[in-house]
C-alpha cells in the first residue's frame, strides 16, 4: 500500500512540474521569451535602423513602405538627395502581412507622405497564417500579440508550447546577441536610411513570373489592415501616394488585367492617387537580386530613377512638398 501512495504521489509530482513547466512557459513567451530564427532576428535588425532614422527627423518626410520588395527595390538615399526631402525605407519583409502596415504607424506623423507600394500577393492573401509574423511577434512585439484576438494569439502559440525548446532557444539568442551587436550582423549592410548594398549583381537565376491568383477581397486581414492605414493617414494629416513593385512582365491573360483594374479601384475608391502603372515597373530579368522580387543594384538605381520622375510630375506630391517648404529649409 505504501509502494502505491508513493508511486501516485510521484506520478502527481510528475504532471505538476510538466503542468508547471508549460504554464511558466506561457507567462514567458508573453514577457522575457526572445528566441527568434534568422529571418526575424534579420527584419528586427531592419527596424532597429529604418526607425531609427525615421524617429531623428524632425521635418516633415517621406516613408517607403512594403515589404522586401522595398528593401531590395528602392534607394531612400538617392530620393533624399534628389527631392531635397528626408526620405526613409521602411521595407521589411511581406511575410509580417499585415504588421507591415501596423507597424508603419508608428513612424508617422503628421505632415508626413507616405509611399506604399505592396508586392502582388499582399493584395491576395487572405489568412495572417505566416512563420515569419509568428516568430517576430513572439521574440520582439508581444503587446502587438496581446492584442491579437485570443484564438489567433492561441494558433500563433501552438508552436511554441515545448518548454524545453524555448528555454534553449532563448538562452541560444542571449548567447549569440553580443556576438552578432559586435559584427553588426544584418545591417552592416544597410545605409542610415535603410538601403540595403548586398544586391550587388544579377545571380543568373530564373524566376517565375508574377501572376495575381485571386480576384481581390477587401474584406481579407491584410486589406483591411491597409484601409485602417490609410484612413489613420488620411484623418491625421499624412498625405498617401501609391506605387508598384518592381518585377518581372506579368504572363499575359485578360484575367491578369481584370485584377489589377481591381486594385486600381481599390486605391481610387480611398482617393488615394497611384504612381505610374504596372508595366513601368516591369523589368528584365539581369535587373533582379535573389527572387522576382528583389531588384540588384542597378535594378534599384531603374526603379529609384523611375519613381523619382513620377513623383516630378505628380500635382499631389508636389502640392506636399510646397506646402511643407518651409519645414524642409533647413535640410537644404
Amino acid at each position: 500500500m505504501g509502494v502505491y501512495r508513493n508511486y501516485k504521489r510521484a506520478v502527481l509530482w510528475g504532471v505538476g512540474l510538466i503542468c508547471a513547466a508549460y504554464v511558466l512557459n506561457i507567462v514567458g513567451l508573453y514577457t522575457l521569451y526572445c528566441g527568434p530564427k534568422g529571418d526575424a532576428a534579420w527584419v528586427n535588425a531592419l527596424y532597429g535602423v529604418k526607425e531609427a532614422y525615421a524617429k531623428s527627423i524632425e521635418e516633415p518626410k517621406v516613408l517607403l513602405v512594403s515589404g522586401s520588395s522595398l528593401h531590395f527595390g528602392l534607394s531612400a538615399e538617392t530620393m533624399e538627395a534628389a527631392l531635397e526631402v528626408p526620405v526613409v525605407n521602411l521595407g521589411t519583409h511581406a511575410g509580417l502581412l499585415e504588421y507591415v502596415y501596423a507597424r508603419a504607424r508608428r513612424s508617422l506623423k503628421p505632415g508626413d507622405l507616405v509611399i506604399v507600394a505592396p508586392e502582388y500577393a499582399m493584395y491576395t492573401i487572405d489568412n495572417l497564417s505566416s512563420a515569419v509574423r509568428s516568430d517576430y511577434l513572439v521574440s520582439f512585439d508581444k503587446t502587438y500579440l496581446r492584442g491579437l484576438p485570443v484564438r489567433e494569439q492561441f494558433e500563433i502559440l501552438q508552436g511554441y508550447m515545448n518548454p524545453i525548446r524555448r528555454l534553449e532557444k532563448h538562452l541560444d539568442y542571449i548567447r549569440k546577441q553580443k556576438k552578432d551587436l559586435k559584427k553588426r550582423r544584418y545591417i552592416d549592410t544597410l545605409n542610415s536610411h535603410g538601403d540595403e548594398s548586398k544586391n550587388i549583381a544579377y545571380t543568373g537565376e530564373s524566376y517565375p513570373a508574377v501572376s495575381l491568383g485571386t480576384d481581390l477581397d477587401t474584406k481579407s486581414p491584410l486589406m483591411v489592415e491597409l484601409t485602417h492605414l490609410i484612413e489613420w493617414c488620411q484623418s491625421n494629416d499624412v498625405q498617401v501616394l501609391m506605387s508598384w513593385p518592381g518585377t518581372l512582365k506579368f504572363q499575359e491573360s485578360h484575367l491578369n488585367a481584370a485584377r489589377i483594374e481591381q486594385l486600381k479601384d481599390y486605391w481610387r475608391s480611398h482617393a488615394v492617387e497611384i504612381l505610374g502603372e504596372p508595366e513601368d515597373f516591369f523589368c528584365s530579368p539581369e535587373l533582379l537580386f535573389d527572387t522576382e522580387y528583389h531588384l540588384n543594384l542597378q535594378g534599384v538605381a531603374w526603379r529609384t530613377k523611375l519613381l523619382l520622375d513620377l513623383l516630378e510630375q505628380n500635382e499631389v506630391y508636389q502640392h506636399w512638398a510646397l506646402s511643407n517648404a518651409a519645414s524642409l529649409t533647413s535640410l537644404q
